[in-house]
C-alpha cells in the first residue's frame, strides 16, 4: 500500500570548488539512493554534500556534511549507508545562521564514530564560504520550499507548549531512536547475509570454472597422447617394413652365394638371423615399453577425469542448495522478527514489499513498482518523467518541446501518455 507523508523542510546541497552545483529535496535524494536514474556528471567521482533541516522561515537548524561516492556509470555506491536524519538530530551545536545554534555533524564533530569516515570537515569559521553558499542557496529557494512567518515572540509560544511537550518528548524521541536503530541493524544484517551468500556463490563459481579449465586441459593432453601413440605405431610399421626389406636383401644375397662353400653360407645366415633378431627385439621392446607407459597415463587421466566430474556435480548441487535456502530463510526470519521491507518511490511514497517478493523487487525494481501500480513499465517511466516535470512534451517539426506547464497527474493509473502530458492546444490537435 502507499504511505503518505508530508515532506519536511529539508534539502540536500552538492558542492564543487565554485559553489553549490546541485540542489535536491530530501525525497528526491532518497529516490537517487534507490537508483532510479544515474548522475552522469558525478560518474567515477566523490561528491561533497550537506543535508539541511530548516525552520519554518527557512533558516538552517541542523546540518550533516557527508560524502557520496558514484561508480563509473553515475550510480550511488551500494555500500553507502549514513543515517542523515538521526545524525542531524543528535549533533552538537555549531554556528548560528538565524535559527539559533545549528546542530552540526562533520568529520571532526560526529555524534556516532561509526560514520566519521563518511563525513567531511568544511571550514565553518568566520567568513566561511560554505556557510555563505548555503545561505545563498536557501535565499534563492530554487527547490520551492514553503516559507512560513515566525511569531514575533517565540518565548511566549515556547512557554505555552512546554507543559505538553516536556512530559512526552524525551520518551518519544527515545522510542523513535530505538526503532530506527533496530530497523538499521535488521537491514544491515540482511545486507551482510546476502553479501556472504553472494561471496560464497562467487567462490564456488570460480572453483567450478577452474575445474572446468583443468578438465579441458586434461582432455587436450589425452588427445595429444593419442596422436603421439598413432605416430609411434606408424614408426614401428616403418621399421617392420625396413626389416622386411633387409630380409629380402639377405635372401637374394643368399641365393647368389649358393655355389660358395657351406661354411661361408652358414656364417652369412647366422649373421643375418642374429642382426634381424636383435633389431626386431629392440623394436618390440621399445614399442611395448612406450605402449605400457601410455596405458598407465591414460588410466590415470581417466581416473582424474572421473574425480573432476564428481566434484563438479557436488559443487553444482551445493550452489543450487545455497540459492534455494539461504536467501528466503534469512528474509522470512527477519519478517518473523517484525522487520518490514519498504521502498520509497517519488510521487508514490512508501511501498511495503512482502518477504516472498524481495527477489522480484531486486531483479527489477522499476518493473515491480509498475506492476504494483497496475501499469506497464513503459507507462510508469513516462509518468515518472511527467511527475518530475509536468510540462507539455509535444514536439514541433524541429524536434523542440512545447514546454507549457500542464496539470500534474499524481497517480500512474490515471496517467494517459499523449494526453496527460500535453497542453490543451496539442491535446486537441492530437
Amino acid at each position: 500500500m502507499f504511505s503518505s507523508r508530508e515532506d519536511s523542510q529539508s534539502a540536500v546541497l552538492f558542492f564543487a570548488p565554485e559553489g553549490v552545483v546541485k540542489e535536491l529535496l530530501y525525497s528526491e535524494f532518497e529516490a537517487l539512493l534507490e537508483g532510479f536514474t544515474p548522475e552522469i556528471e558525478w560518474a567515477g567521482r566523490d561528491a561533497k554534500a550537506v543535508y539541511l533541516e530548516l525552520s519554518p522561515d527557512l533558516k538552517p537548524k541542523s546540518a550533516v556534511f557527508f560524502k557520496l561516492s558514484f561508480d563509473d556509470e553515475g550510480w550511488v555506491e551500494a555500500s553507502w549507508n549514513v543515517p542523515l536524519v538521526n545524525l542531524a538530530r543528535t549533533a552538537q551545536p555549531g554556528p548560528n545562521l538565524g535559527a539559533g545554534a545549528m546542530r552540526t555533524a562533520t568529520a571532526k564533530q560526529c555524534p556516532d564514530a561509526r560514520y566519521t569516515e563518511m563525513l567531511w570537515a568544511p571550514d565553518l569559521g568566520a567568513g566561511s564560504k560554505i556557510l555563505e553558499w548555503i545561505q545563498g542557496a536557501i535565499a534563492v529557494n530554487r527547490l520551492g520550499l514553503s516559507r512560513q512567518a515566525v511569531a514575533e515572540d517565540p518565548a511566549q509560544e515556547a512557554q505555552a507548549g512546554v507543559g505538553q511537550a516536556s512530559g512526552i518528548s524525551a520518551g518519544v524521541e527515545a522510542q523513535l531512536a530505538q526503532l530506527l536503530q533496530n530497523q538499521m541493524l535488521g537491514a544491515n544484517g540482511m545486507a551482510q547475509t546476502m553479501a556472504q551468500l553472494e561471496q560464497t556463490k562467487t567462490e564456488y563459481e570460480q572453483k567450478l570454472a577452474t575445474l572446468q579449465v583443468q578438465l579441458a586441459d586434461q582432455v587436450r593432453q589425452f588427445d595429444s597422447a593419442k596422436e603421439q601413440l598413432a605416430t609411434l605405431e606408424q614408426s614401428v610399421a616403418g621399421k617392420e617394413k625396413k626389416l622386411a626389406e633387409v630380409r629380402e636383401y639377405y635372401e637374394l644375397k643368399l641365393e647368389k652365394t649358393k655355389g660358395c662353400e657351406s661354411d661361408y653360407i652358414r656364417a652369412l645366415r647366422e649373421h643375418y638371423e642374429t642382426e634381424a633378431s636383435e633389431q626386431v627385439a629392440n623394436a618390440e621392446s621399445e614399442y611395448k615399453e612406450l605402449l605400457n607407459w601410455r596405458e598407465v597415463e591414460l588410466m590415470y587421466r581417466a581416473e582424474r577425469e572421473s574425480q573432476l566430474h564428481e566434484e563438479i556435480t557436488k559443487l553444482r548441487l551445493r550452489i543450487a542448495e545455497l540459492e534455494q535456502t539461504s536467501g528466503n530463510d534469512v528474509l522470512h526470519k527477519l519478517s518473523d522478527k517484525g522487520i518490514t521491507f519498504m521502498t520509497y518511490q517519488v510521487g508514490l511514497g512508501h511501498i511495503a514489499i512482502p518477504a516472498d517478493d524481495i527477489a522480484l523487487y531486486l531483479a527489477n525494481p522499476i518493473g515491480f513498482v509498475a506492476a504494483f501500480c497496475n501499469v506497464t513499465q513503459a507507462v510508469y517511466l513516462d509518468w515518472l518523467a511527467h511527475f518530475h516535470a509536468p510540462v507539455c512534451r509535444a514536439q514541433d517539426s524541429n524536434g523542440e518541446y512545447c514546454g507549457v506547464d500542464v496539470m500534474r497527474i499524481d497517480s500512474p493509473e490515471q496517467y494517459l501518455p499523449g494526453a496527460s502530458d500535453c497542453c490543451d492546444k496539442h491535446r486537441s490537435s492530437a
